[in-house]
């Protein structure tokens, strides 16, 4: 079961990606063993670096 505040940390991460590379996510749902991500990149690098930087960390 994933907690309050790993599930907090996790939308954090999210957001400063997205802001970062100009990616705005629509919808998110966090499953706890993956995520569903509904978004739209302003460019194809910047989306590209987005998913980098969620699934480094």
């Amino acid at each position: 079961m994933l907690s309050n505040a790993h599930a907090e940390h996790i939308r954090a991460l999210i957001a400063r990606a997205a802001l970062r590379n100009h990616v705005k996510v629509e919808q998110f749902a966090n499953v706890g063993n993956h995520l569903h991500l509904l978004t739209r990149a302003k460019t194809r690098d910047g989306f590209r670096n987005f998913l980098r930087t969620i699934a480094a960390r």
